[in-house]
């Protein structure tokens, strides 16, 4: 299975392709600069420079094999809104342009699932998260 991810619920955002449990392509791109002056993350901002890396990460999306991809993947909450907004419209650019079904993905989720990339799950099982400002059980 082939999947376009993508993440953008904050500060940071990345696009990665994964492939058979494998990481082929892995853009990210770090705004901890853009917002140190202010003492903290400015949501407007971040949603702009979310739209800009985006453009940057496109036109290498363009040089990578994309055939075959099955689903694309994109953070959908918690975080930001005008950042995820970026993202799922991105996401939903390209599923359309594809031809591809597009799924949102819960951040939380994400975190606790992406372990699978390295061990095996065995369930029942059970995950903490102490992730930014919040922490699920």
């Amino acid at each position: 299975m082939k999947i376009i991810a993508i993440e953008t619920s904050h500060d940071d955002t990345s696009v990665v392709i994964y492939e058979n449990k494998k990481i082929i392509k892995d853009y990210s791109f770090s705004q901890t600069e853009s917002h140190k002056k202010y003492g903290g993350t400015v949501p407007e901002i971040a949603s702009r420079n979310h739209l800009d890396c985006l453009m940057k990460i496109t036109k290498e999306l363009i040089k990578c094999d994309m055939s075959n991809v099955d689903h694309i993947a994109y953070t959908s909450e918690p975080g930001l809104i005008g950042s995820l907004h970026m993202g799922k419209l991105f996401a939903q650019s390209l599923s359309f342009a594809m031809g591809i079904e597009c799924k949102p993905i819960n951040h939380m989720f994400g975190h606790i699932y992406a372990v699978s990339f390295t061990e095996e799950i065995e369930y029942p099982a059970i995950a903490l998260i102490v992730s930014g400002g919040h922490t699920q059980i």
